[in-house]
């Protein structure tokens, strides 16, 4: 399936894949490929297997690339090349990458969670597997007027003075790193029945997308599976029959996720202060208490837990 591609009114049987794919050599630009009123029955082989209806992967046109260098100290110029397999043919590695094809645009890349975008290539040569990235100005980490600073190295960690967070790179030349899929990364359906015997209804993964309107599956592994990032919105669908209805597994492999500590504990142990003679009290059904032995002053709306001498009674509240 590519750009404003439409199946319509079509069944298949007996396919040991799915029925449908994208194109890892297209780009999907104003309109996402589309199927309609189809049926598909895949292969049984009596067992759980990787086939089914629809497959949308956001990664099939992902191209294997290594940064070279900056050109002429412009970090939204860069150099590129794509390196031969080990695997020899007649003598010589077996090219992939841009050996193979010219990039689709406009196409991201990510380094350690940082968005770099692809707007033109120049230079391109095929036999060397080379050419040079042309950045969007919004690329690489942001100043302090969130502005994109290009490419200045994988963003290998930060420092924080005086409350300003700056980051630190790592290595700029010879970095490897993956040109992802170019456009729009999903797949539309509706009126799509399904009876795939152990297999897949709709398949969803890497960041991919898709609309699915009154798709109904039978004997499905699983009907509506999300993977990896990916996106499933859906009405009046059903799934009959099956093991699984809808499968959301995985994460982002785009999203870093940034880890943290707290300041200071939020929970801490304290005791009951109890001073009749003081007007201290302690009372039972009393909706406050004295406490002391505080790590710190506790904080508002805090939750209390009383545990009791005899270890037999616990009482939550909230404090003030």
């Amino acid at each position: 399936m590519n750009d404003r591609t439409i199946i319509r009114s079509c069944t298949v049987q007996g396919h040991g894949g799915f029925m449908t794919v994208r194109d890892p050599n297209g780009l999907m630009l104003t309109k996402s490929p589309y199927i309609q009123t189809g049926s598909s029955f895949a292969q049984s082989a009596n067992r759980q297997a990787f086939r089914g209806g629809m497959f949308v992967h956001g990664f099939n046109g992902n191209m294997p690339l290594e940064i070279v260098d900056v050109k002429n100290g412009d970090p939204f110029r860069l150099y590129a090349r794509s390196k031969r397999s080990q695997v020899q043919v007649n003598g010589v590695g077996v090219g992939h990458g841009l050996f193979t094809r010219r990039p689709e645009l406009p196409a991201p890349f990510y380094v350690n969670g940082v968005r770099y975008q692809v707007n033109a290539i120049s230079a391109y040569n095929s036999t060397l597997g080379t050419c040079e990235l042309i950045l969007d100005k919004n690329s690489g980490t942001k100043d302090g007027n969130e502005n994109g600073e290009g490419w200045l190295g994988p963003v290998t960690g930060y420092t924080l003075v005086g409350g300003v967070r700056t980051p630190v790179y790592g290595q700029t030349t010879n970095y490897p790193t993956i040109l992802q899929t170019a456009g729009n990364r999903s797949q539309l359906g509706n009126d799509f029945t399904q009876i795939n015997d152990l297999g897949y209804g709709l398949l969803v993964t890497n960041t991919g997308l898709s609309e699915m309107v009154g798709m109904f599956t039978y004997y499905c592994h699983a009907a509506y599976y999300a993977n990896n990032g990916s996106e499933i919105r859906s009405v009046g669908g059903s799934n009959a029959y099956g093991n699984f209805g809808l499968v959301a597994a995985g994460s982002d492999p785009n999203e870093v996720a940034q880890t943290g500590t707290l300041a200071y504990n939020t929970a801490q142990t304290a005791k009951v202060y109890r001073n009749d003679s003081s007007q201290f009290y302690a009372e039972a059904e009393q909706n406050y208490v004295y406490v002391y032995d505080t790590d710190l002053i506790p904080l508002p709306e805090g939750e209390i837990d009383i545990t009791f001498t005899n270890r037999k009674a616990l009482i939550s509240f909230t404090g003030t």
